[in-house]
């Protein structure tokens, strides 16, 4: 060790000598969050440093965050720190509740979805972290805030408590990683290390004296009742204040680009769907859309292999029949538009059950069907069968998505291929008895064929620009802009296909987009309080509305582009 290093050490043996001089009871942390072991160990110094730890917590006025449960090390602290008049939150996911809780719960108690909302939850309600002995659900949650500090995500202090030189493998693997320039020297000093609890909050104390200056907290780190240190509490990512504005005012022009293209690109593909059927003849719909799948397939592919996300493999049987499944829906809509005028066709797909936003919603379906002179029995039958097997897609979707927990974009990635086969399968068979022409038959003239890739891209450009809406706004944005192109595309409907637009269309239609309107809040605002008594802090978004838009059964915009597309 040179000069300058052992300098910087007796400082900071300095500083925390100076801290240990002060009252205990003014310690700067509010909540700190520990993370142990269902189990107690083999040796007993383990389970007596869980106990000295949560009443050294007590003794500085410190409340505890833990992983919720009543066993093992989790057991032993929790009730240190209760049973000293400190509050306890224990944050666990439902699925652990039988294994990790036993007799009665100590403290708060949240259940939470699953181990992402837990460590989320956790993270967000403390001030440092600190590591007792453990196994590998402790290392994880560990070496998940050390890797959170080293991005830059938060500031707050990660303490490691080395009982007996229980860690010390992991210190030497760490040092190797540096050695071998895996980890930089500065990531190295993330974890203040001790061996006793009390010399390490010490240590986090001192660190703390050396961090504390004034600070913007970004991303959602705000001070909360009770916190010490004069309102200031460690938090996430610090920039400077011009930085800041440059930032929001860039993050506004964002926000402004994407959501005029989502609406650019969800009206131009009705646009161009329109001339490739009116002005150049060409019909063919479901076999469009066929291959918009084809190219959505491809798209996703590029950005899987760029790592835009993690494919995840599904159970072949699974995949195949939620393929085939949406693929048949995708075409009952298109047979049920054939038979339906677009007026019909349009609000009614958008209905869903909430109640109050429901009975409006019909209600507007209603007053338009009731002079819509274009429905009859055919088209209602397919619309029955339509709805059936949409329903029936949802569902399975929905237990898709929570049985193997796969994202929308990695089940349309897997689906995609088959929902495609399943079109190019069918689709020149209904676009032939919808139109009474063949899709092999037709001349492809160089101006077709520009439209349609033209149509393709267009496509692609709808789901990108979904994912920019919904990555940069809130549900509720998204949704009143999807009632707007509901808006701009019904329009388009009855100006360019010359449908009749008298006074009680224009009521039916407006009472109906009002109902869908209350459906959207209503069920966003059940998402948020459903999510609030689940203490998800990751994400209130409902997971419908981050699937991608082209082709999928909860596509208003590609119905709406379909639906254009039929009514010839």
């Amino acid at each position: 060790m040179d000069a300058a290093e052992h300098h910087v050490e007796e400082t900071k043996e300095e500083e925390a000598a100076q801290v240990m001089e002060t009252t205990t009871a003014h310690s700067r942390f509010g909540r700190i969050c520990v993370f142990c072991g269902s189990s107690q160990g083999k040796k007993k110094s383990y389970q007596d440093a869980a106990v000295e730890l949560g009443e050294e917590l007590v003794s500085r006025n410190i409340d505890l965050v833990y992983g919720g449960g009543s066993v093992g090390l989790m057991g032993l602290v929790s009730r240190a720190v209760y049973n000293g008049g400190r509050h306890v939150m224990g944050v666990i996911p439902k699925t652990l509740m039988p294994r990790e809780i036993t007799g009665e719960t100590v403290g708060e108690v949240k259940a939470v979805a699953g181990m992402h909302q837990r460590k989320a939850e956790m993270a967000r309600q403390s001030d440092a972290f600190i590591a007792l002995p453990g196994g590998y659900g402790t290392l994880e949650e560990l070496l998940e805030v050390i890797t959170w500090a080293q991005l830059g995500i938060h500031d707050k202090p990660v303490g490691l408590l080395n009982v007996n030189g229980y860690y010390n493998s992991l210190l030497s693997f760490i040092d190797k990683a540096v050695e071998e320039e895996f980890i930089s020297p500065t990531a190295r000093h993330i974890v203040v290390l001790a061996p006793t609890p009390k010399e390490l909050l010490d240590k986090l104390e001192a660190l703390f004296r050396q961090s504390d200056r004034k600070e913007i907290c970004c991303g959602g780190s705000v001070p909360a009742e009770g916190t010490k240190s004069g309102g200031k509490r460690f938090g996430f990512r610090q920039v400077d204040k011009h930085q800041l504005v440059k930032m929001a005012a860039g993050f506004q022009i964002g926000v402004i680009g994407s959501l005029a293209l989502s609406v650019a690109s969800s009206v131009s593909i009705v646009l161009c769907n329109k001339a490739l059927i009116s002005t150049l003849g060409f019909p063919f719909a479901t076999t469009l859309t066929s291959w918009h799948l084809m190219v959505t397939f491809c798209t996703l592919h590029v950005a899987q292999r760029l790592r835009f996300f993690e494919p995840k493999a599904i159970d072949g049987q699974t995949v195949i029949l939620f393929g085939l499944l949406n693929g048949t829906s995708i075409g009952l809509l298109n047979l049920s538009l054939g038979f339906n005028s677009i007026g019909f066709y349009q609000v009614s797909s958008s209905s869903e059950s909430i109640k109050l936003s429901l009975l409006v919603l019909l209600l507007g379906v209603g007053i338009a069907s009731v002079t819509d002179l274009k429905l009859n029995l055919l088209g209602s039958i397919l619309s029955g069968l339509a709805i059936a097997t949409t329903c029936v897609g949802q569902i399975l979707t929905n237990t898709i998505q929570k049985r193997l927990k796969v994202s929308s974009t990695q089940l349309l990635y897997q689906s995609a291929p088959y929902q495609a086969a399943i079109l190019f399968a069918s689709g020149p068979f209904v676009d032939q008895l919808l139109t009474n022409r063949s899709v092999f038959a037709h001349k492809y003239s160089a101006t077709v064929l520009g439209f349609i890739v033209l149509s393709c891209l267009i496509a692609v450009s709808v789901n990108f620009s979904t994912f920019l809406v919904i990555g940069t706004t809130s549900p509720v944005t998204y949704q009143v802009l999807g009632h707007l192109k509901t808006c701009l595309v019904l329009s388009f409907g009855y100006t360019l296909l010359h449908d009749p637009f008298t006074l009680r269309n224009i009521l039916g239609i407006l009472i109906a987009i009002f109902g869908m309107a209350l459906y959207s809040y209503f069920s966003v605002r059940e998402g948020k309080k459903k999510s609030a008594n689940d203490a998800l802090p990751v994400s209130q978004m409902p997971d419908k509305e981050v699937e991608p838009l082209l082709a999928t059964k909860d596509s208003n915009d590609t119905e709406k582009a379909n639906g254009l597309s039929h009514d010839c």
